[in-house]
């Protein structure tokens, strides 16, 4: 079995890893793989929510295909099909950490079905929007750093925000040299 240890800092009696909505954060105090020979059991229904979501970015992608990758619309209009792209993107993240805490043996619903669904559309949202501000990554770029983001900010659904904060962290304590 896993040893769960509580991070520096942490109070007694808390688990710091579990975010409110019972998904755990990838802390590399915690061993979330187990180790081999671990005796661990693999939650089967985590496994089949990736297999979901890692298709359903791949369908997304080749049902509009066409239109995703060759719009007959101009490029400096609000294309939805992008959008699609970048919801894909972000469903294969989430595939990807869904497939990694595999092993954690809380039931992950109904938080795989109500609640990053949503966060999924709205950060696709967000991405779609801030790099359709700028002509520069509104042609051809913009695929590569939607999926990128996306991909990314769709692996750390839970920590995204302080993800941010720690990059915005270090930019000011290189800014401040």
């Amino acid at each position: 079995m896993v040893r769960r240890v509580a991070p520096s800092g942490a109070r007694e009696g808390t688990n710091p890893g579990r975010s409110a909505c019972g998904r755990y954060y990838l802390n590399p105090e915690i061993n979330h793989m187990g180790k081999e020979g671990n005796s661990e059991k693999i939650n089967w229904w985590r496994v089949y929510c990736a297999i979901f979501y890692f298709v359903l970015g791949i369908l997304l992608i080749y049902i509009f295909r066409d239109d995703i990758f060759y719009p007959d619309v101009d490029i400096t209009t609000w294309n939805i099909y992008r959008y699609i792209w970048c919801l894909a993107s972000s469903c294969m993240g989430f595939a990807s950490i869904a497939l990694v805490l595999r092993k954690i043996k809380d039931n992950p619903f109904p938080a795989y079905v109500t609640h990053y669904p949503l966060q999924l559309l709205a950060m696709s949202a967000l991405i779609f929007a801030v790099l359709h501000l700028s002509t520069r990554t509104s042609g051809f770029v913009f695929y590569y750093l939607s999926f990128a983001l996306c991909f990314t900010l769709g692996y750390l659904v839970d920590s995204y925000w302080s993800f941010v904060s720690s990059i915005l962290d270090f930019a000011k304590q290189k800014l401040s040299k």
